[in-house]
């Protein structure tokens, strides 16, 4: 695990599968899910990119990932 700071909370990045399990979206989350998921918390803009072109990322993953530590409050 590697950790990094966002808003002065320590976070864990976990693995992209896991991060996805994580949101309950399971392991192979739709990107539209994941767009939601971040949309809900305010982390993103209504339409950050055409989700239509691109498959979720591992990067996607993994930042929903920390934004969940973050929120939690907690480790993985």
């Amino acid at each position: 695990l590697e950790t990094y700071r966002y808003n002065r909370v320590e976070a864990n990045f976990i693995s992209a599968n896991t991060a996805r399990k994580t949101i309950g979206a399971g392991g192979r989350a739709k990107k539209t899910e994941v767009a939601k998921y971040l949309q809900g918390m305010g982390m993103i803009e209504e339409k950050p990119v055409d989700w239509e072109d691109y498959d979720i990322t591992d990067s996607i993953a993994l930042g929903v990932a920390l934004i969940v530590e973050v929120k939690n409050g907690g480790t993985f």
